[in-house]
């Protein structure tokens, strides 16, 4: 089974889930090839538990940006493998994710299959900001957990610069393409602690 996969992990003081993150990705049934961690403009030691791996897949760059999708894009553009796929910290994935998602792709000849997550929020200001968005308990297509050919990004174009409603906008021009793609329903992201923020 050929594995050349780079995976994007953008990350922004995650230095309390970081390791959690690592591990996981550490622990797949199909190792990556790579894992390009982008720093958004962190003020924490997040880099530095990063480093502490010494890993040789392991390459980290900094970005001066206020928006996610611009670290994304950025590991679009340094990755060197036909295949990526993205991570965010603080979520929880199991240890088989790349491989299933791998298998889906190559089997169903697909381009990208697009991983979910399901919000369900960590206090009563969280619940109640999950529900008046995509909705309480709800699976969602999401980037984080998705699979993709690198080619697709040169088919419809990268991420819109934004902080939020990026991904969706994205999803949109996915839609209207002829680009084979598959929604993973079985892979149910879920955060380990909030999921929006613990307060106003």
């Amino acid at each position: 089974m050929r594995n050349k996969i780079t995976v994007i992990v953008p990350f922004y003081n995650e230095e309390a889930t970081i390791k959690k993150t690592i591990n996981k990705l550490l622990s797949q049934t199909l190792s990556p090839n790579k894992i390009i961690f982008i720093n958004s403009n962190s003020t924490d030691k997040t880099d530095k538990i990063i480093k502490k791996y010494n890993n040789k897949k392991f390459e980290i760059y900094s970005l001066k940006t206020q928006y996610p999708s611009d670290s994304k894009n950025l590991g679009v553009q340094l990755a060197n493998t036909e295949l990526i796929a993205f991570m965010d910290c603080d979520l929880d994935f199991p240890n088989d994710w790349l491989e299933k998602s791998f298998l889906l792709l190559k089997n169903k000849q697909l381009d990208i299959v697009l991983g979910t997550c399901q919000l369900r929020g960590f206090n009563t200001f969280d619940k109640a900001t999950v529900i008046n968005t995509y909705g309480y308990n709800k699976i969602t297509p999401c980037i984080p957990g998705t699979l993709t050919k690198k080619k697709v990004f040169e088919k419809i174009g990268y991420f819109d610069q934004a902080r939020s409603f990026y991904d969706v906008l994205w999803k949109e021009k996915l839609l209207k393409s002829n680009i084979k793609f598959l929604i993973n329903y079985d892979l149910k992201l879920t955060y380990f602690s909030f999921n929006y923020a613990s307060s106003f």
